[in-house]
């Protein structure tokens, strides 16, 4: 229903930003907050560490070529 979906590196890297896409994200951000309405009783675990994730991407303009399709 729209949006766009761009491959490179022969279709190895995939950037989806779909309406569909969006959507899922922000229904699986959402299922936390909508867990602890639903079930206030129940305590998150607290992490026993600290760790910092290291980034998801790291995007080089000039390292790879794209493609990019359009959705309607």
């Amino acid at each position: 229903m729209g949006g766009i979906l761009m491959h490179a590196k022969k279709g190895r890297i995939v950037c989806s930003n779909t309406l569909d896409d969006r959507l899922q994200l922000c229904y699986g951000e959402a299922i936390p907050d909508i867990r602890r309405t639903l079930f206030p009783s129940f305590k998150k675990k607290e992490p026993t560490a600290t760790t910092t994730a290291p980034p998801k991407h790291h995007w080089s303009s000039a390292s790879f070529t794209s493609s990019i399709r359009v959705i309607y």
